[in-house]
């Protein structure tokens, strides 16, 4: 067996029975960020919204490398989604924006990993085993190794992931009193994985199996560095709330639960005019309108058309490039089946 653990992170938006439309996440990304287009793996919401400099995470970026955003912004993103023991989740942020630097390994990757594979650090595994990459995981449901704090979960991660982007840890390194707390340390080094994974990209098929690995952490690295946070909602009398496509959980959505209104929509404000250069969304299901627009304003009284979509696919996260300022998003929907 493999050392791999299993991901199942699902993120998105979609319509059930015969609901115009269900918007279950949306993803508003800061300017440069157009670059990341075409890369897939799920965007949900989050993120801050003052960013100077944006270098986008890539699934060619490489483990070693500079270090990106900082512990309190990643902690604010993790305690705004509701992050179960949020003591343990401060202190293992903390530790990887310690630890990591010392070894050329950029932080946000790491937190970036963990935050995928602990759906924002909300899992079973997370919250009874402070298990913090899904390590020794390779199917629902499996026992785990415990970690008796954030600090060590933090330290175990590191030092896995050092074996599969360098290799062993040796004696005297600054890894070695800490190689006890990677249960999988022999077996990812038995398997062959010692010195893998160079890049993100390098890490699908040996961590995880999942096709789409890399680019799901490259995805949650983007959102919790980058992501404009929404300040604001509005939506068409009858449908759901528009938090409900803004908080991260699978099990919500807005939704415009009549049989058959003409239209609907919902909108997102980001409290100012703020350069936007990507905007990405998710359907649960494929959809039961025979049109999307995506309309920008900067003062909600004046729109311009951004896009126009037909049904998407369900589950598939779609999207397009902004390049402009805009302060507020409206999905509208039209003419339901």
């Amino acid at each position: 067996m493999i050392d791999t653990p299993q991901t199942g992170t699902t993120r998105g938006s979609g319509q059930s029975g015969q609901r115009l439309r269900t918007l279950r996440s949306l993803a508003i990304l800061a300017a440069l960020l157009a670059t990341i287009v075409g890369q897939g793996g799920p965007f949900p919401t989050g993120g801050v919204n003052a960013q100077a400099a944006v270098v986008p995470m890539q699934t060619t970026d490489t483990i070693r490398g500079a270090a990106r955003g900082s512990a309190a912004a990643a902690i604010a993103y993790a305690s705004r989604y509701g992050a179960a023991r949020p003591t343990d989740v401060a202190s293992y942020i903390g530790e990887v924006y310690r630890l990591a630097p010392l070894l050329g390994f950029d932080p946000a990757i790491v937190v970036a990993q963990s935050a995928l594979e602990t759906d924002t650090w909300r899992t079973t595994y997370w919250a009874d085993h402070l298990n913090p990459a899904g390590i020794g995981i390779t199917y629902d449901g499996q026992g785990s190794f415990t970690w008796s704090t954030g600090i060590d979960a933090a330290r175990g991660q590191v030092v896995h992931l050092y074996v599969y982007a360098v290799g062993p840890v040796s004696d005297g390194h600054v890894l070695a009193p800490y190689r006890e707390l990677d249960p999988r340390y022999a077996a990812a080094i038995a398997a062959g994985y010692a010195g893998s994974a160079r890049t993100i990209g390098d890490l699908t098929g040996r961590w995880a199996t999942d096709p789409a690995y890399g680019p799901k952490i490259a995805g949650r690295g983007n959102d919790h560095l980058y992501r404009y946070r929404v300040s604001g909602y509005a939506a068409s009398a009858g449908s759901g709330p528009g938090p409900s496509a803004d908080d991260l959980s699978p099990a919500t959505a807005w939704e415009s639960p009549a049989t058959g209104p003409p239209s609907a929509f919902v909108q997102f404000d980001l409290g100012a005019a703020r350069p936007v250069g990507l905007v990405r969304w998710l359907h649960r299901e494929t959809g039961f309108a025979d049109a999307l627009t995506i309309q920008t304003s900067i003062d909600g009284a004046s729109w311009a058309t951004l896009l126009t979509a037909v049904n998407a696919p369900a589950l598939q996260w779609q999207g397009t490039v902004a390049g402009r300022t805009a302060r507020f998003f409206r999905f509208a929907y039209a003419n339901p089946n």
